[in-house]
């Protein structure tokens, strides 16, 4: 599983947990978390790019004609979930 971690936000990590780019007033309302369990989980990471990348469908096109993608406005990064196996590695490791 992949997440996307939101590099303008803030110097702690930052994961999308939703996003809804076809609110009626044509404003995207975007949900973050400090807490990578709330992060919003994609099966690869074109499934993340795509979702990424999404065109509202309220609105389109911006004023100057391009596509309305408004979470294109956000630097990001796609990383993978540690496995759990990881975790528990890393866990093992700091006791």
């Amino acid at each position: 599983m992949y997440v996307i971690r939101i590099l303008d936000c803030d110097p702690r990590d930052t994961w999308l947990v939703s996003c809804d780019l076809d609110q009626p007033d044509g404003l995207a309302r975007f949900l973050f978390s400090y807490s990578l369990a709330d992060a919003m989980q994609f099966a690869t990471p074109l499934d993340a790019l795509c979702y990424y990348q999404r065109q509202s469908t309220v609105y389109p096109l911006r004023l100057d004609g391009k596509p309305n993608r408004p979470m294109t406005g956000f630097s990001i990064e796609i990383r993978p979930l540690p496995s759990t196996h990881d975790t528990m590695t890393a866990n093992a490791t700091m006791h």
